[in-house]
């Protein structure tokens, strides 16, 4: 069971702090919030009416779904955060009470996936009820996907085209190495040959 400090009410204060005090200002600032979205759909002046009236239409259609937005985001927080405070204070003014060891079990497991839930609940509520944070996650999604598959491909190209320069490379220098070979096997045979007969017209002369 919980036990708090004598004389101080650790619990009630942990309560008070960290889930009403949150609690208070996330609902002050997200209906000012909804009553400046709400304020802002008026007619644009210098426009004919039926333009006019259009714009109204889709400027308050997401007008309205960006409220929905803001009231499930303190409606998630309050869903994540009140079954764990309300554990603890159940079991700190509510200890005699005989299905308490059931309570507090099953309440540990409940607590524990709401409040790991709740980091991870706005992303989900974002893509869930708006359709543009879908279409910019597909997008981003889809880059990350391209460039990876584009910096495959191209190291891959680059690993056969360094391969096909090699190749041609090697193959250009045994041609040039080939051709010099015979330059210089034909220049061996001809000057062989031209010492060859000019040692035959010496032979042939005769010292008188």
């Amino acid at each position: 069971m919980i036990e708090q400090p004598a004389n101080f009410p650790l619990i009630e204060l942990s309560f008070g702090i960290f889930f009403v005090l949150p609690l208070i200002i996330i609902l002050t600032q997200y209906i000012k919030m909804s009553a400046s979205i709400t304020n802002s759909e008026k007619p644009l002046n210098g426009i004919s009416g039926s333009i006019n009236g259009n714009r109204l239409r889709r400027r308050a259609q997401s007008n309205k779904s960006i409220i929905r937005l803001l009231l499930a985001v303190v409606v998630g927080f309050f869903c994540c955060w009140a079954p764990f405070h309300a554990q603890r204070l159940v079991i700190l003014y509510a200890s005699d009470w005989k299905y308490i060891h059931e309570f507090n079990v099953w309440m540990f497991f409940v607590t524990g996936i709401f409040y790991y839930f709740s980091s991870t609940l706005n992303p989900i509520l974002y893509n869930v009820m708006s359709r543009k944070m879908r279409v910019a996650f597909i997008d981003t999604f889809r880059a990350i996907c391209f460039k990876t598959k584009v910096s495959r491909n191209s190291d891959l190209s680059s690993s056969t085209m360094y391969g096909r320069r090699s190749r041609s490379f090697r193959e250009e220098t045994q041609n040039i190495r080939c051709s010099v070979k015979k330059e210089f096997n034909l220049d061996d045979s001809r000057t062989s040959k031209r010492y060859n007969l000019l040692q035959h017209s010496y032979k042939g002369e005769s010292i008188v």
